[in-house]
């Protein structure tokens, strides 16, 4: 699978300072969506960027994935919590298992 990008959570959560360019995040436990104190329960929809990778949509927020940067013609995908959530989770219970082997 192509990596997914979320909305960033931002409040200082990486080694990088928050600015307006940094949005998007690849850890779903840094998103916003992973934060949320309510989850979504209908699908979150996601944009294909030239290089086959999806960037989350918020449909009320006009810093989206820049329309230069999008497939042609525009692809969108819509995921629901649970199953990125699983997905992440077995993602980083994968990484764990390859850490402890070294």
């Amino acid at each position: 699978m192509n990596k997914l990008f979320y909305i960033c959570q931002r409040n200082g959560q990486c080694v990088r300072p928050c600015n307006e360019n940094c949005l998007y995040t690849s850890n779903f436990f840094k998103s916003k969506l992973y934060h949320d104190s309510v989850k979504r329960v209908d699908c979150i929809p996601f944009i294909a960027d030239k290089n086959g990778d999806y960037w989350e949509v918020d449909t009320n927020w006009d810093k989206n994935l820049p329309k230069e940067q999008r497939k042609v013609p525009e692809e969108m995908v819509g995921y629901y919590y649970q199953t990125l959530h699983k997905w992440e989770m077995e993602k980083k219970w994968q990484t764990l298992g390859k850490m402890s082997k070294k």
